[in-house]
């Protein structure tokens, strides 16, 4: 007798138990207002949670003192220390950014002709890209009616460098990535726009 009781009181803590966790599983009847699930999702994450895209869309133009262009408006422009003022520098606008997806950087040099070179072709990172033909593939380029010169290199990281001399000033512009296409792409899109 004592074993029935006994069972049927386990059978019924069994029922009560069961009953107690399928209301208790059941979603709430109210919804759930944006503030709790922010607060739920940061809870989970860990840090505060992004929901929307905030990311720029479509172009922006870079305007320096000798050329202008457009590039990505979501691009990440790096802060470069004001180029140097002093006559003897040969520096004289720098300007970089990388887009994160997929992975381009942007960079570009603009010095004074102080050794007065001849052609481009006698410029120091010219010369590094023109030696190592194995690895760099030699072209001509017109950009904006000037004549200039590009490399590409498709091994070992992608890039696409153009090289010009105009109003005594060299014109050193590179694109690298980790994708052929991506690379290729904002370098004809930023040579296709430029005005000096």
């Amino acid at each position: 007798m004592k074993k029935k009781i006994f069972l049927l009181c386990l059978l019924l803590l069994l029922i009560l138990g069961g009953v107690a966790f399928y209301i208790l599983s059941q979603p709430p009847k109210e919804k759930l207002s944006e503030e709790f699930k922010d607060e739920a999702v940061t809870r989970l994450l860990g840090r505060k949670a992004q929901l929307s895209n905030d990311t720029p869309r479509g172009d922006t133009e870079y305007k320096g003192k000798y050329i202008s262009f457009k590039y990505p408006a979501k691009a990440l422009v790096y802060k470069f220390r004001e180029n140097s003022t002093s006559s003897g520098s040969a520096s004289l606008e720098d300007f970089s950014f990388d887009l994160k997806e997929p992975t381009v950087t942007f960079n570009l040099n603009i010095s004074r002709n102080s050794s007065n070179l001849n052609s481009i072709t006698d410029s120091p990172a010219f010369k590094l890209r023109e030696l190592r033909d194995y690895e760099y593939k030699k072209s001509q380029i017109k950009i904006n009616n000037i004549n200039g010169v590009a490399f590409s290199k498709n091994e070992n990281g992608i890039e696409r460098s153009a090289f010009i001399l105009h109003n005594n000033l060299i014109y050193a512009i590179s694109v690298s990535g980790v994708e052929e296409s991506s690379t290729a792409l904002l370098f004809e899109k930023v040579i296709s726009s430029i005005a000096f």
